[in-house]
């Protein structure tokens, strides 16, 4: 696991110049769901993860993805750590936009010990850091193709997550890495489902 602190302007700069920036947020994180983005400048348009042609009805209230790099309401948004980022994430990634939104639609919902299939909130940055402190017991290829993710600490500072070299090359079939439809690829196992629940993180426990 690699974490750690830099600035917002940091997080805007990614290794690569052909890595690609989106920002990740829920629509049911802001108090009036999409609009309240709108509301606070979003000049772009936002790519509903779940809008798959099955949860449709749904899609305004789950994971969106907006092209940071497109959008300069967006960055100063995340610069300035306006109250509608709090929650939001940075991914950088080698994914174009339309292979993002498969990564995402594997990645929703997952497979539980016992066989249950069960929603994991990836639009939400504090699911994504309880993630990040167990990331070595995630499945091979959950962190495919991205470089780093950025969410905020509770004091507010920029932390970047850097997934586990190796994960990528090791494992998994292409039907684990992209989805055009969301469908659980994933099993969680025990003993990260029991990490995730020892987390100190107490008022957010939307994780599964």
């Amino acid at each position: 696991m690699m974490l750690q602190s830099l600035t917002p302007g940091d997080s805007l700069t990614p290794s690569q110049s052909n890595r690609q920036m989106f920002l990740l947020f829920d629509g049911a994180c802001a108090k009036h769901g999409l609009r309240s983005w709108y509301e606070a400048g979003l000049d772009v348009c936002p790519m509903m993860i779940l809008k798959d042609g099955i949860y449709d009805g749904v899609s305004e209230l789950g994971p969106m993805i907006a092209d940071i790099r497109s959008s300069n309401a967006l960055k100063e948004l995340w610069k300035n750590n306006h109250p509608i980022v709090n929650r939001a994430s940075l991914w950088h990634t080698s994914l174009g936009e339309s292979d993002f939104i498969g990564f995402m639609r594997a990645r929703v919902q997952v497979v539980m010990p016992d066989g249950r299939n069960v929603w994991l909130r990836l639009g939400d940055a504090k699911v994504v850091s309880r993630l990040a402190t167990a990331g070595h017991r995630l499945p091979m290829r959950f962190w495919a193709h991205v470089d780093s993710i950025f969410f905020r600490a509770p004091d507010t500072s920029i932390i970047q997550y850097n997934p586990l070299p190796g994960q990528d090359e090791i494992g998994h079939s292409e039907d684990s890495f992209l989805s055009s439809k969301v469908t659980p690829n994933f099993n969680f196992s025990s003993d990260l489902i029991s990490a995730l629940e020892s987390s100190t993180d107490t008022k957010h426990r939307e994780v599964l």
